[in-house]
């Protein structure tokens, strides 16, 4: 799980920039850890699905972001639940179940395909005894593709980063759309 919050030294940086402002501070920082949680799930999602070697539309649903609302921190989490193999498109051979898993295909030879009573389908396997029971097979999860990569320091970084960014682009944003607001007002008025 990435997390952060926003240190004592960004807010008194932010505090000068946008001093005639005061009421802007609290959504130029909200903004910001927003943008960068979005920021951050996406590049998580892609540099996993990079090592994973599958699609980043299968690892999306694994990520989740906490937006900033009335507390100022954003949290991205990673799923720490494997994805069924049924998702990876396996086939069926005399062997068992032939999956592509990392860029390499392998033939699972106590798999097999089943649709269960209830319509949910995926690729089993027998445990224990020649009949039941019998477990759904999955790939490693997001949380371990991450720490076997060694990316989590990358992303803390990368996040880092980007709140930097959104902290400056936003207080420059929000002030020049104040100032024109203030502007339209005094003309108008």
């Amino acid at each position: 799980m990435i997390e952060f919050k926003l240190r004592p030294e960004d807010v008194v940086a932010l505090n000068r920039e946008i001093e005639e402002f005061p009421k802007l501070i609290p959504r130029v920082m909200k903004r910001a850890i927003n943008r960068t949680t979005r920021h951050v799930r996406s590049q998580m999602v892609k540099r996993a699905a990079r090592a994973m070697k599958i699609k980043q539309k299968i690892l999306k649903s694994r990520a989740w972001q906490t937006k900033a609302k009335k507390h100022m921190f954003g949290r991205v989490r990673a799923g720490a639940v494997g994805w069924p193999l049924i998702l990876l498109k396996p086939r069926l051979t005399r062997k068992g179940v032939s999956v592509r898993l990392e860029g390499k295909r392998q033939v699972l030879e106590r798999g097999f395909i089943a649709t269960m009573p209830s319509g949910h389908e995926g690729v089993y396997e027998r445990v224990g005894r020649p009949r039941l029971p019998i477990r759904e097979m999955r790939t490693r999860s997001l949380t371990d593709v991450i720490r076997a990569q060694g990316l989590e320091p990358e992303i803390r970084r990368l996040a880092d980063e980007r709140l930097q960014k959104e902290l400056r682009e936003g207080a420059d944003y929000l002030v020049s759309r104040e100032r024109k607001r203030r502007e339209r007002v005094r003309t108008e008025g």
